[in-house]
């Protein structure tokens, strides 16, 4: 069992209550890709397929990176290495630095089949026949229509990023590996946002480490 390690800052101040999607509201919006595609007046046209696929493989990588959307945008196919089971990007708010991250078999899977399927080279998420990557408005856009059909707030890209963060903390990640996952240069950022503990983090890691307070076995 991996430790939480202390933060150290005594001056450390929390940010606001950070607004995030739940694992369910993923999975939610996700379903809401296919029944767009299912609405529309084609269902079986390719540009329809491709789209279809394009934009759940978006919301796949936006939620396992936790990636910023630009930085998301900017992937390309020869960024995810299949051997290594990574996926390397460049962080724009770093002033461009690569930024490494591993990739487990659903996502991979999910993202070679994307691109052999559909042929895709260059930009991993392009906007349709061009060989440029789609707008961060798009994404606004298609986030606004999905969580629409799915009958839930209005969501928008970043809270993806606050999503992953608080899912793998709840599951008991140490705040250094979320750091790192989310290209943080140093964990303080990301206790500054995250490490606000609610009953649910609380219990799921207690219970790990001390199953019952009334024995010291």
């Amino acid at each position: 069992m991996q430790s939480l390690a202390p933060i150290s800052n005594k001056n450390l101040l929390l940010q606001d209550k950070v607004d995030y999607i739940t694992f369910d509201e993923f999975k939610i919006l996700l379903n809401a890709v296919d029944t767009k595609l299912k609405r529309s007046q084609r269902p079986n046209g390719l540009r329809n397929q491709y789209v279809r696929d394009r934009n759940k493989l978006l919301l796949m990588v936006m939620w396992t990176s936790g990636a910023r959307i630009s930085d998301v945008l900017n992937i390309r196919t020869l960024d995810i290495d299949n051997d290594k089971m990574t996926l390397t990007y460049r962080i724009k708010k770093r002033q461009g630095k690569l930024h490494t991250i591993s990739l487990d078999n659903s996502i991979m899977y999910q993202a070679i089949n994307y691109i052999h399927k559909w042929k895709v080279e260059g930009y991993l998420f392009k906007s349709g026949s061009s060989s440029k990557t789609i707008r961060r408005e798009q994404v606004h856009n298609l986030l606004r229509e999905y969580s629409k059909i799915a009958m839930i707030r209005p969501v928008h890209a970043h809270l993806f990023r606050h999503g992953i963060a608080m899912y793998l903390l709840k599951k008991g990640v140490p705040m250094e590996m979320i750091a790192y996952r989310l290209g943080h240069s140093n964990v303080q950022t990301t206790a500054k946002f995250y490490a606000r503990i609610d009953h649910d983090v609380e219990r799921g890691f207690i219970e790990q480490v001390v199953p019952n307070m009334l024995d010291d076995e």
